[in-house]
């Protein structure tokens, strides 16, 4: 599949990055391909990969006002460059 778009919220002002990301991806079987990575590690951490129970929009838009309350931010990367490890 190809990475549409990567969240990942951090909190301010240390920019402590949350234990999350939300991570659009396009194309065919990818909801399969990415659930085979729950349980796997990367670089000694555990990844639990779970899919959206709302679309991705509802959920990033949620995740955005939440951490407004909380004094955050959220990053978001664009044309991610998938050879990088």
């Amino acid at each position: 599949g190809k990475v549409k778009s990567v969240c990942i919220p951090h909190v301010r002002p240390a920019s402590t990055i949350k234990r999350y990301a939300y991570i659009d991806i396009w194309g065919k079987g990818v909801e399969e391909k990415a659930l085979q990575l729950n349980g796997t590690e990367m670089d000694g951490h555990k990844l639990v990969v779970t899919l959206p129970l709302r679309p991705m929009k509802k959920t990033r838009r949620r995740a955005l006002k939440n951490d407004r309350y909380r004094r955050s931010e959220i990053m978001i990367v664009r044309g991610y460059d998938t050879s990088l490890p």
